[in-house]
């Protein structure tokens, strides 16, 4: 089974709220089949080989975080030697939690790890009501709207950047155009195949996409 036929067959099944302004803009996905540096993600990846077979890293990108452009945020499948999810962990604000609550099966169909997006902001946690425990969960969505602007990280600062001006209009743009209250009301959204790249060629789509959207709103 090739890499992207593995991406897609364990793919998370993510619950969105149903108010939630953004769709996924692409996957990066890698396969990783002994421990070692995320390719996309400050952390060292370890992980028995006695017990787990390979991680699939999971790279999701969306133009639009509420409060900037630019959110890359990341999902771990780790799959043992019989094929079966093992183990999970999920990407939340620059840190990772476990993805899945001891006892409580998060697995569906088989091969897919449901996990939830926080409103607007795409950090994952295990279970929707969770989300009620951050203390901006909703001002993050309304007041504080687009406050930071366009992100540029250290991977893309080569072939991304806008000056103040520039800054000041995504800002105004995000919250003028996506400002929205959280229903904590969740649904599955379909991730198409087409979606999935390499972390390789999602690197590379990234910052045409940025650029992109920064001429059409500028």
């Amino acid at each position: 089974m090739s890499d992207l036929e593995l991406a897609l067959k364990y793919k998370p099944y993510i619950m969105f709220d149903k108010a939630e302004p953004f769709e996924v803009n692409g996957v990066g996905y890698s396969i990783l089949r002994t421990p070692g540096q995320s390719p996309s993600f400050r952390r060292e990846l370890e992980f028995d080989k006695s017990k787990v077979d390979y991680v699939i890293e999971y790279s999701i990108y969306f133009d639009y975080d509420i409060q900037h452009m630019y959110d890359l945020e990341h999902i771990w499948v780790y799959v043992n030697h019989q094929g079966d999810i093992y183990d999970a962990e999920a990407s939340f604000h620059g840190r990772f939690f476990k993805a899945m609550i001891p006892g409580h099966s998060q697995i569906l169909d088989k091969t897919h790890l449901q996990i939830f997006s926080q409103p607007g902001k795409h950090a994952f946690l295990p279970e929707g009501y969770m989300f009620q425990l951050i203390p901006n969960l909703y001002t993050a969505c309304n007041e504080k709207a687009g406050e930071d602007g366009l992100l540029i990280m250290d991977l893309f600062k080569d072939r991304i950047s806008a000056d103040m001006r520039q800054q000041d209009r995504v800002k105004k743009y995000i919250k003028n155009q996506f400002a929205f209250v959280p229903t904590l009301d969740y649904e599955y959204r379909h991730l198409s195949d087409k979606l999935f790249y390499t972390w390789e060629e999602l690197s590379d789509i990234i910052p045409v996409r940025i650029n992109e959207e920064l001429k059409r709103i500028i």
